[in-house]
Formats: C-alpha cells, sequence, structure tokens
C-alpha cells in the first residue's frame, strides 16, 4: 500500500491489526502509546507529500486507542533496556573499523551519539 492511497479504512484496518498483534496472539501488540506516536506521524506525511489527509476517522481512531490502552494494562510490561556501554561502543568501532565507507560513517555517528548522550547525562 502507497502512503498517498491511503483512505480512512487503511488506517482503521492498521489500527485494529497494531492493537491486537500479530495474528491475534498479541505476543507482539504495539502498545497505544507507540501506536498513537505512529498515527501522529501520518498528518505530517501527508502535509509534506501535499495529500489530503483523512481527519473525519479521527474520533473512531482515539476511541480504537482507547480501548487499546485500556488492553495495554492488562499485558506484562517489556523490560527496561539496558543502557549503552562504553564496552558496546568499543566493540561497535572495533568492528566497523576499516571496513566501506558506510560503515566507518555508521561507526564515526555512534561515537558522536555516545557522547553526546553522556554530555545529556542520559547514560549510566
Amino acid at each position: 500500500m502507497k502512503l498517498d492511497d491511503c483512505d480512512a479504512s487503511d488506517i482503521y484496518t492498521f489500527v485494529a491489526w497494531a492493537g491486537c498483534g500479530k495474528d491475534e496472539d498479541k505476543k507482539e501488540k504495539i502498545t497505544a502509546t507507540s501506536l498513537t506516536l505512529y498515527l501522529y506521524g501520518l498528518k505530517p506525511w501527508h502535509t509534506l507529500h501535499n495529500v489530503m489527509y483523512p481527519h473525519h476517522m479521527e474520533e473512531r481512531v482515539k476511541l480504537m486507542l482507547k480501548a487499546s490502552g485500556k488492553q495495554d494494562t492488562h499485558t506484562p510490561q517489556w523490560p527496561p533496556k539496558l543502557p549503552v556501554l562504553l564496552a558496546d561502543l568499543l566493540n561497535l568501532s572495533d568492528y566497523l573499523e576499516g571496513h566501506a565507507p558506510k560503515a566507518e560513517a555508521t561507526r564515526d555517528l555512534g561515537i558522536v551519539a555516545f557522547w553526546g548522550m553522556a554530555w545529556l547525562s542520559e547514560l549510566t
């Protein structure tokens, strides 16, 4: 499906699928919070690409998100992500060093992001 062909029924289908999980097994369910963020990304995309956003479906989607949020309270929380440590950065740097320019750029980006987060005191 191309986004410029997207209509309200496609958005409803996506919200229903994401709120239930893969094959309705609820193991890979997308949380209501993440789903809300995905949907917020659709509006700017439509604006940027000069495509009409289907505003008429927002109330129904809000109800679907509310129901998904209530369902989230019954599912176990994901364990918190572990911080990226200096040892992880060194392993990544060693792995990417001496490879193609794209790998070198990825390594440099990782170093900048790591120390940028350290500077912001987001690192433990």
